[in-house]
């Protein structure tokens, strides 16, 4: 069986065949390569450990995410605030005014981080799922904020 290399360039064994996705963009379709989670997982924390290579694996992290979910997270997560006001608004039984916005579950999700980290300090990939979730939080706030002054 022919072996193959993941998008970290490392060679993945007959069994890690890499995933491979069709995306839409700008009206094109295209196909790109995913290593298998559990590869690309045990090859970033061991990245994850050593600060010298941390903000490499880091960006290889948000990269590969970003081929499996799509790169626009604030679609993403204001589809996921659309949801929830949802089962808010019928749990509660009451109305909200507005759906819930992007840049409010991105903050939920980096709090889901940090109560993991609370019970889990030694998984790195939670701090690094935090962080990345501030950051779309705050990429989301501003754009609400420049949306909000024209």
């Amino acid at each position: 069986m022919k072996r193959s290399r993941g998008v970290s360039g490392k060679k993945l064994t007959a069994d890690e065949e890499p995933l491979t996705r069709t995306r839409r963009g700008h009206g094109q379709k295209r196909k790109v390569e995913v290593e298998p989670h559990q590869d690309d997982s045990k090859f970033m924390s061991e990245l994850l450990v050593d600060p010298s290579t941390r903000p490499a694996a880091e960006d290889h992290i948000r990269e590969v995410r970003s081929l499996r979910y799509g790169p626009d997270h604030k679609a993403g997560h204001g589809n996921l605030g659309l949801m929830w006001t949802g089962l808010l608004q019928n749990h509660y039984g009451i109305q909200l005014a507005h759906p819930i916005p992007a840049h409010l579950v991105e903050i939920m999700m980096a709090l889901n981080k940090a109560n993991r980290v609370a019970v889990d300090p030694q998984g790195l990939d939670h701090y690094v799922d935090g962080r990345a979730y501030f950051a779309m939080a705050e990429e989301a706030a501003g754009a609400v904020a420049v949306e909000e002054e024209e």
